[in-house]
């Protein structure tokens, strides 16, 4: 069960890729009112002042559910958890319930969820624990917070390495679940979180269990081990209904040539920020063919291509022409508008009820910098069953008048709590008339939406039981000819054809054009195609569909499918064809093979910081350049340092931050800056101090001294360093009148982050990437050894 290891030798093995699970929609969370909404009848009882010692608490009953039904008892799986986790000791048990009422839709469960409290202070930390009570598997456990503080955590080094930990993980399993046969377990993928060099240090192991010598993606393991060796997260997934045959009706080579028959690319604008946020600035652009239907699977029974939904998936994308004639977008020419003006704009195309309440103010709009919004919201009185009022949100382009969202969060009884469903009104327009009035209304919502947008040639009508009837469109953007992946305007009509419901990408077609002006196609379509079905082989899985309540509050029917899955050079994920370089590419981080990301550059092994470099590459904090060399002896710019601290702590996260501030943070560092997200990191954390009237100079050489500074202001030391001007250690060394920050080189060189050399400090000595990546590996081992948190 041992998983393939990396052959690049590791200086620090700190795994912090977390965990991937391969699932389907998930079920919403239901809040303790929401549960109480359902109809679940809970009796409990605290268990006041007992101790961690034992005494069991009252069980709970759940609707449907008789703890009779049980084979483990309470006590037992509570002396279970008690024996499998120490640090319950710690912990006071609140109470048990049989069953779980903590998923929606709630589920027949004959299982022992233990809700425990640990105290400190004046604070206590909530959090629970399952047991199946038929056969005594344990479900789940996560370690609070309140057992994690800073010296209970386990930094670098770690006292087990990440071989060490999954040893652990895989016997752990064996003593938690014994109902699983380690036989049956595999290593799955990891990977999901971006990479961080700080931080605790954590190993996230991800196990498929599989059923009839199949890989179930409901039938899973995933463990955490923390640097010391013990289990902070466990949870084990299971599906209850009864499998399928494991036999299919196709052979393996039959699926695989279905398959790729109906591969269909389609030649798309795509950007290097696969998340959508912020796709203006320094965002990266490219011509790349994209799959039309992702994700797809071929049901190994029926031979049918179905998508994640399990019902038939399209193979091809149509898209049809707006209307060219008619009234379109008018912008505001005046002066800003007001709320009541921004107001009267989704009034005019939406229906807000009379009984609602509007509140509205100026704000940032996050996607697109300097664009100043109103941030309007309409709110019900009247609170739902669920404990939060019905409410419609907008917002409105300030200067233009542009209509940028609006959305509705309406609570609807639960039809599986026995409540009288709302009466749904009939439509009083049919679907033809809401294609026509949506087709006008896209264009007088969404400035030149004829030349920008194409219909998605898809069913508009959707209806349900408990809600009211709709009508949803999909626009998908274009420029030119070819369309901008990920860009896409929701709208959705009522039943009465009034406006219910509308999003745009945010960020307009003109701060794109300059990004997207000139790329062209080196690759044919055919060659692109070729590539990709070559890459594509088929993997026999069981995949689970249904289980859940839609977005009409009607309950989709959970059925268990043995289906292959499409696998690209023995990887599943999102791939495309880049259409310059004809490469098969992997489109989000977190499925790129772990060879790829370990690959070390010839001028990183032999090198005296080769320790540290590696584990900077292996983080993703530095990336070789196009000649696969890192040049670690090339000198560093402030922006640069500022970049590689910002990827340590964040990750491949780091540019999927937050939105752009109205003004700049400084006058040099624009929101289409290369160093932006990296600054406000920085002066989010207090590390800089924003002066939008100031330059920072991102592009002036790192020296020792400016580092010294930089150093210190992130240990939190400011102060300190002022005290210490006067250090005799630093006055005496040979150029101390040369150092201009005498307080901030004192610490950072008792520190051990910067050393002296030959009897010097070498203030004005510019600082290479080698010596940034050793700087960085010493702040890691600083971690927990300082009053003041670096991470």
């Amino acid at each position: 069960m041992r998983s393939k290891r990396r052959n690049v030798q590791s200086a620090m093995k700190m795994a912090v890729a977390g965990t991937l699970t391969l699932s389907l929609l998930c079920a919403p969370l239901a809040s303790a009112a929401a549960a109480e909404a359902t109809g679940m009848s809970e009796v409990s009882e605290s268990v006041g002042t007992g101790s961690s010692g034992g005494t069991a608490a009252p069980e709970t009953s759940v609707a449907k559910l008789d703890s009779s039904e049980a084979k483990v008892t309470k006590e037992e799986a509570e002396a279970k958890l008690r024996a499998l986790f120490p640090v319950l000791e710690q912990a006071r048990l609140e109470r048990v319930e049989f069953g779980n009422p903590n998923v929606y839709p709630p589920r027949d469960e004959a299982v022992w969820n233990f809700q425990w409290l640990i105290d400190e202070g004046n604070s206590s930390y909530g959090f629970s624990t399952t047991v199946d009570a038929l056969n005594g598997d344990v479900l789940n456990y996560h370690r609070p917070y309140g057992i994690s503080a800073d010296e209970n955590q386990a930094y670098y080094p770690p006292k087990v390495s990440e071989d060490e930990a999954e040893e652990i993980a895989e016997a752990f399993i064996g003593k938690a679940s014994p109902s699983v046969n380690l036989s049956d377990v595999k290593p799955g993928d990891r990977g999901g979180m971006p990479k961080q060099l700080f931080g605790p240090v954590q190993y996230h192991f991800y196990y498929q269990v599989t059923k009839n010598g199949i890989p179930s993606n409901s039938e899973t393991v995933s463990i955490t081990v923390n640097g010391n060796g013990e289990i902070i997260d466990f949870n084990r997934h299971r599906y209850e209904g009864e499998y399928p045959s494991a036999v299919p009706a196709l052979t393996k080579k039959q699926a695989e040539e279905r398959i790729k028959n109906n591969v269909s690319l389609t030649l798309s604008y795509i950007s290097d920020n696969p998340y959508g946020y912020n796709r203006s600035g320094s965002v990266k652009w490219k011509l790349a063919y994209v799959p039309v239907a992702n994700g797809s699977m071929l049901d190994a029974t029926t031979g049918e291509l179905i998508g994640w939904d399990g019902k038939p998936a399209e193979t091809s994308a149509n898209y049809l022409p707006l209307p060219a004639e008619g009234p379109v977008f008018q912008k505001n020419e005046g002066t800003t508008l007001t709320s009541e003006q921004a107001a009267a704009i989704v009034t005019e195309h939406a229906a807000i009820p009379e009984d609602y309440r509007m509140n509205a103010h100026l704000d940032r709009y996050w996607m697109e910098p300097g664009v100043q919004v109103w941030n309007i919201s309409w709110r019900n009185q009247n609170i739902s069953p669920f404990g939060f009022p019905d409410q419609i949100t907008a917002y409105v382009d300030a200067a233009t008048g542009r209509l940028l969202s609006l959305n509705r969060h309406n609570y609807y009884p639960s039809p599986y709590g026995g409540e009288e469903p709302k009466k749904v009104p009939a439509p009083s327009i049919t679907e033809q008339e809401a294609d026509t009035k949506a087709m006008e209304l896209i264009r007088l919502l969404y400035p030149n939406a004829a030349e920008e947008l194409k219909r998605a040639d898809t069913p508009a009508l959707i209806e349900s039981e408990t809600s009211e009837t709709k009508f949803r469109y999909q626009f998908q953007r274009f420029y030119g000819d070819y369309p901008i992946h990920g860009d896409t305007v929701h709208l959705t009509l009522d039943g009465n054809g009034k406006l219910y419901s509308y999003q745009t990408p945010g960020t307009s077609l003109d701060t794109l054009t300059q990004q997207l002006e000139g790329l062209t196609a080196q690759i044919s379509a055919e060659e692109a195609l070729r590539t990709y079905a070559d890459a594509l082989s088929a993997e026999l899985q069981y995949v689970r569909f249904g289980g859940y309540y839609n977005e009409t509050m009607n309950q989709v029917p959970e059925e268990m499918k043995l289906v292959y899955t499409p696998v690209l050079d023995n990887k599943k994920g999102y791939a495309i064809v880049d259409a310059s370089t004809g490469k098969l590419e992997s489109y989000y981080s977190s499925n790129l093979p772990e060879e790829e990301t370990a690959m070390i550059p010839q001028d990183v092994e032999d090198h005296w910081a080769s320790s540290a470099l590696t584990a900077m590459i292996e983080h993703g904090v530095m990336k070789a350049g196009e000649d696969g060399l890192l040049h670690p002896n090339d000198e560093l710019s402030l922006g640069d340092w500022i970049l590689l601290m910002s990827r340590a702590l964040y990750g491949d996260s780091m540019n999927y931050y937050g939105g752009r501030e109205q003004e700049p943070p400084f006058a040099d560092v624009t929101a289409e800056s290369e160093y932006y997200f990296a600054v406000q990191r920085f002066i989010d954390r207090r590390w800089l101090d924003k002066a939008p009237e100031m330059k920072l100079e991102p592009g002036q050489t790192l020296t020792r001294d400016r580092l010294a500074v930089t150093l210190t202001r992130m240990l939190n030391y400011n102060k300190l360093a002022e005290f210490m001007n006067d250090d005799l250690e630093v006055a005496a060394l040979k150029d101390a009148d040369r150092i201009r920050n005498k307080g901030a080189a004192a610490v950072v060189f008792k520190l051990g982050l910067l050393k002296p050399s030959n009897g010097k400090f070498n203030p004005d000595a510019p600082v290479t990437k080698a010596q940034a990546a050793t700087i960085i590996m010493r702040l890691v081992t600083l971690q927990g050894k300082t009053d003041s948190a670096i991470f």
